[in-house]
């Protein structure tokens, strides 16, 4: 059934346009934005987290702007996406570089940073944090998170429970067995340190990096990471989860089924009662690099199979990130290359927390030229959710760090249909219209009519329910009349559906015409 997508603001008391949208677009929550406010050079590699109330914050590294090499910078949100405040520096330690940041925020707003800096810590990389309040204040000041400081600690994890206690994990070379292995801290809400810096890899052997980790409402995490040769081959892709209070529960286990070639570049997120989903790329999409993905209860056991999540792949789908919602769906965004028509691009698949898909996969940028990379997804309310992203040269320099708002279940259909006579008189009632939507949420609705063949639409007076029975009074005198139906999602821009149901008035007391031969009767029912 043919329909349009309307925008909000194209909706006055008589519509004017039709307007289509491209099928691999996403609905969205208002236009695509730019998060950084320094332009200079470039500010790249965002991350994005959320709290319970939607509210976000995204942290990004941005060359020269701290007045020495990267620096991290961030900007809050609110749920409905729109900027608290200006862009604020995170690191107070500006010597050398400060990069690679990762953020979680905790019920009320608190969230907490962490990032990689250089020869802060006496050696190479180590990593470092500051607490911010859901006023955005900063809670006390920097700190350093590794105890461990000998060469490198660097591309840090963190995740926060409900409470605000929050974990960090990061890749340490050389601590555990003469190459790179993962280590985590835990931390009260309050910044204090939870016991002390762990090992988690129990493989050794090798390499162990790119961690990251997933926390559920009760403090319950679990930690993702690449292994060299673990799995038989290259890389494989490992966890292990924890308790609350810290310990193990049960070993490190293999994510990825398929070990053939490389799965590296692991995210998870998690629930809140602890079922977690993980996401990878890999090297056995059928082109070249894929994302996958396997799903787990929250008691570590594997739900359903390990699953191709991008359905276009031609050329590289790489670089995923994976958010969830209070009630256990997920969405999983990723940069993909050529798909969109011009260098990299960000599309992403939202699923259900059983695992099936909801919809098709959809692109997330909307600004096409150059390359949008690395994104990073967090949930919203409602079933929301927002990715963030760097974009070539859209800034004016370089990258910056743009930013979209998705809705959770997008509108893609409206159709009308109907039972009953669609020729009435201007003072009598017809048939019942009724209007079918796919999708879109909790919808409201409005009836139009429009003379034909060349009217506008006009809305039907206190018709907003989801059947409207026909009336010859609501229309403009005696003519032909398309009856549409305009649906408006809880998210994202309105459809009207198509003109198939076409309805006649008639004039009241116009006489039957009567040809001779005079044994052949009309009959017509007379408007009184």
């Amino acid at each position: 059934m043919s329909k349009a997508r309307l925008s909000p603001l194209l909706l006055p008391a008589v519509l004017v346009c039709f307007l289509r949208i491209s099928p691999a677009a996403a609905d969205t929550l208002g236009p695509e934005f730019l998060v950084n406010a320094y332009t200079t050079s470039s500010q790249a590699n965002p991350v994005i987290a959320s709290d319970s109330g939607g509210n976000f914050v995204v942290v990004w590294d941005s060359y020269t702007e701290d007045g020495s090499s990267l620096g991290v910078f961030g900007r809050r949100y609110t749920s409905t996406g729109a900027p608290v405040g200006a862009e604020f520096q995170v690191n107070t330690h500006t010597t050398d570089h400060q990069n690679s940041p990762s953020v979680a925020s905790g019920s009320g707003g608190n969230f907490v940073v962490v990032w990689a800096s250089y020869v802060q810590d006496g050696d190479l990389d180590g990593v470092f944090g500051q607490r911010y309040s859901g006023a955005g204040a900063s809670l006390g000041a920097e700190f350093r998170v590794n105890t461990h400081t000998t060469q490198t600690q660097s591309t840090p994890s963190v995740a926060s429970d409900s409470s605000g206690n929050f974990v960090v994990v990061w890749q340490s070379y050389p601590q555990d067995s003469g190459s790179y292995g993962i280590f985590g801290q835990r931390f009260a809400s309050t910044g204090a340190l939870l016991g002390v810096e762990f090992r988690v890899n129990s493989f050794t052997t090798d390499v162990q990096k790119s961690p990251s980790v997933a926390s559920d409402a009760g403090g319950n995490f679990v930690v993702v990471w690449e292994s060299l040769i673990q799995d038989g081959d290259t890389y494989g892709v490992f966890g292990k989860r924890y308790g609350s209070a810290g310990a193990p529960l049960g070993a490190e286990f293999r994510v990825n089924t398929y070990t053939t070639g490389d799965q590296r570049f692991p995210s998870v997120a998690s629930d809140s009662s602890g079922n977690f989903f993980v996401v990878w790329q890999s090297s056995q999409d059928a082109a070249s690099l894929g994302v996958f993905g396997q799903r787990y209860a929250s008691t570590g056991a594997r739900l359903g199979v390990e699953f191709r999540v991008n359905t276009y792949t031609t050329d590289v789908q790489r670089s995923p990130s994976v958010a969830s919602d209070s009630g256990g769906n997920f969405v999983v965004v990723w940069q993909t290359f050529s798909q969109d028509g011009s260098g990299s691009a960000v599309f992403g698949q939202r699923y259900s927390s059983t695992g099936a898909p909801l919809g098709t996969e959809f692109r997330a940028n909307t600004y096409t030229t150059g390359g949008q990379t690395v994104p990073s997804v967090a949930s919203g309310t409602s079933g929301s959710f927002f990715v963030v992203w760097s974009s070539s040269t859209q800034d004016g320099d370089n990258y910056g760090v743009f930013g979209q708002g998705l809705c959770p279940t997008p509108l893609t259909d409206v159709s009308v249909s109907s039972t009953g006579s669609l020729s009435v008189c201007t003072t009598s009632t017809g048939g019942t219209v009724t209007v079918a939507d796919t999708g879109g949420g909790v919808n409201v609705h409005q009836w139009f009519y429009r003379a034909l063949p060349a009217g506008m639409y006009v809305p039907i007076g206190g018709q907003t329910g989801t059947m409207y029975v026909v009336s010859g009074g609501d229309f403009g005198g005696p003519g032909l009349y398309a009856v549409v139906c305009r649906t408006t999602p809880s998210c994202g821009a309105p459809i009207i559906s198509g003109e198939n149901v076409q309805v006649t008035v008639a004039q009241d007391n116009t006489p039957p015409s009567v040809t001779a031969p005079a044994s052949l009767t009309a009959t017509q029912t007379l408007c009184m």
